[in-house]
């Protein structure tokens, strides 16, 4: 007969460790897009905006739809990113009913969970989430969203100039 509260530990280790990886990934994913996301847009933003002079400058209108395919794929990112934000919370509160059941007073998650959700000052769980990951998401993402919106409406604007410009 095998021994229940052996097992009843092994599996509560099993999901813990399961939950970690899990969050590990997520988090690890959620950093790489908070810093790829603006620096690849960067690049391609500032490749694409015309320099004085230059004879080599962009169709108006690629401008135009590389500024909101680029906006649009922000949008996506962000709205995933928001899932993941989501997905991560989930994790923490499953974590840390786990580090309760293993007797585990100052686990990861019990540690996280208590900074970012159970402030009882309202005013300073909001802080704590705005400098963390979820604030660097509402600032990253709507900021390269705005920039690919300057390449459409540069676009749109060189257009219009380059009609009025022939009539």
């Amino acid at each position: 007969m095998v021994d229940k509260t052996k097992t009843d530990i092994e599996n509560v280790r099993t999901e813990y460790i399961q939950v970690c990886q899990h969050h590990g990934a997520v988090t690890d994913f959620r950093g790489k897009l908070l810093t790829l996301l603006p620096l690849a847009s960067g690049t391609g933003i500032y490749l694409l905006i015309p320099k004085q002079g230059d004879p080599n400058q962009p169709n108006p209108t690629y401008l135009v739809a590389i500024g909101i395919f680029g906006l649009l794929v922000t949008l996506g990112l962000f709205l995933h990113e928001l899932r993941g934000i989501a997905e991560c919370g989930d994790l923490i509160k499953i974590g840390r009913s786990l580090e309760e059941e293993m007797g585990l007073p100052d686990g990861q998650f019990i540690r996280e969970d208590d900074y970012y959700h159970r402030q009882k000052n309202r005013l300073k769980g909001f802080v704590n989430n705005f400098k963390g990951p979820v604030g660097a998401a509402w600032i990253i993402y709507p900021s390269v969203g705005l920039a690919w919106l300057f390449v459409a409406i540069l676009g749109l604007t060189q257009f219009f100039a380059s009609v009025a410009g022939t009539h």
